[in-house]
């Protein structure tokens, strides 16, 4: 009696998956990629491929984060260097072009500017969610807070005394502006705010 076609196939099937399992048997030591490669050939090349993406992207991100932070050091020393010889209610409010690279005005740190810092503080909803926030573009207004101010967030786990308060707006764009906090001990806190900012803006005479 003659075999029906689509059952030869299939005998045919289970005899050549047969033959490579019987591969395998001989050759216990071979690792899961080997087996892999036997049985999808194009495996590993797409892995290859997946891993090497991965790794580029993982390059982006290191750098995108390093140019940030670089940044941050530079306004930092920028900024007090400008500052050295202030006095008064303490440094002055400066106001900085980061596509001028350069601080394009400073003001003198009167209550007005101490109250609108604490209003900012005051409304901080959270640390910055994006892995890298964007400093292109925007102008950033330094206030030195006299005294330092306390935020506590729970929710952030944040509880520090503020002593100056970077506020990043961006010139356009429908990025919200953000902040960049120094502690009394040193430390960089970048979080999210509610407060709106125009009475900020017509104090350092932006439009």
């Amino acid at each position: 009696m003659a075999i029906p076609d689509c059952l030869s196939q299939a005998i045919k099937r289970t005899r050549s998956v047969g033959t490579r399992i019987r591969q395998f048997g001989n050759k216990r030591t071979r690792s899961i990629t080997s087996m892999r490669k036997v049985f999808c050939p194009e495996w590993q090349r797409a892995f290859l491929v997946f891993r090497q993406k991965l790794r580029n992207t993982k390059d982006v991100m290191i750098r995108e984060v390093l140019n940030m932070w670089r940044l941050i050091v530079c306004l930092a020393l920028l900024f007090s260097g400008s500052t050295a010889n202030a006095a008064g209610l303490g440094e002055p409010i400066e106001l900085f072009d980061t596509d001028k690279q350069r601080v394009v005005a400073s003001f003198e740190n009167t209550t007005g500017f101490q109250e609108e810092a604490k209003q900012i503080l005051q409304s901080v909803s959270g640390r910055v969610l994006e892995f890298n926030p964007s400093l292109d573009s925007a102008m950033i207004v330094k206030i030195p807070l006299v005294p330092p101010k306390p935020i506590k967030l729970k929710s952030a786990n944040l509880d520090a005394m503020i002593a100056e308060m970077f506020v990043i707006m961006p010139k356009k764009g429908e990025r919200r502006p953000w902040l960049i906090l120094h502690t009394k001990e040193y430390e960089t806190v970048v979080v999210e705010f509610i407060e709106k900012v125009d009475d900020l803006r017509k104090q350092v005479k932006l439009p």
